[in-house]
């Protein structure tokens, strides 16, 4: 593995063309803008499946305000798609809630902007010039991901080289924790 992805990248977010370059720089191959051209959408997806995979692990979260009208607030007006609601808060203040099965709004007792934290699904992407909805640090792992994924889809001779790196990657999935840097996920708050 050549120090480029190990450090080369570090706390910088990637674009999918420099996910797609260093994976090719990982693959020995040539990496320039027509082999790019070339390989794009099989590696965009493999970087949507590392994406969703990662995603399992990182468990990224935001908060967006929403408006509540007749008591309802429509969770499909977020900007990304809700795993789950974690907190909702008016003027600061966290208030009830209540989320029914299948539905994509929640029940709150007054109309007025809420504030909304939630864990998300980030969206996929879809041309290079997109950067990954994932912190910087785990933005290293697609890379990874898509050399074992190519390894995996070429000739026999380079598929045993798929293991080492589906390895590397799973070693540095485990040592992702949830929520690192994000306060809300670390602070006890004792409501009696």
């Amino acid at each position: 593995m050549s120090s480029t992805t190990a450090s080369g990248c570090r706390g910088e977010t990637m674009t999918v063309n420099q996910i797609i370059r260093l994976s090719l720089e990982q693959l020995n191959r040539a990496c320039g803008d027509t082999d790019i051209a070339l390989c794009k959408d099989r590696f965009i997806s493999y970087i949507n499946d590392g994406i969703s995979d990662l995603t399992l692990s990182v468990k990224p979260i935001t908060t967006e305000m929403l408006t509540a009208i007749d008591g309802r607030l429509d969770i499909s007006e977020l900007s990304y798609y809700c795993t789950k609601i974690l907190s909702v808060e008016k003027d600061g203040v966290p208030v009830s809630f209540l989320r029914t099965g299948a539905s994509m709004s929640v029940t709150v007792a007054e109309d007025g902007e809420y504030a909304i934290t939630y864990c998300l699904m980030p969206r996929a992407v879809t041309e290079i010039t997109d950067i990954p909805n994932l912190p910087a640090y785990v933005q290293q792992l697609l890379v990874l991901y898509c050399v074992a994924r190519e390894r995996m889809a070429t000739d026999t001779s380079t598929q045993g080289g798929s293991e080492a790196y589906l390895r590397l990657y799973e070693l540095g999935k485990r040592s992702i924790r949830p929520g690192v840097g994000e306060t809300d996920r670390y602070t006890i708050k004792n409501r009696w």
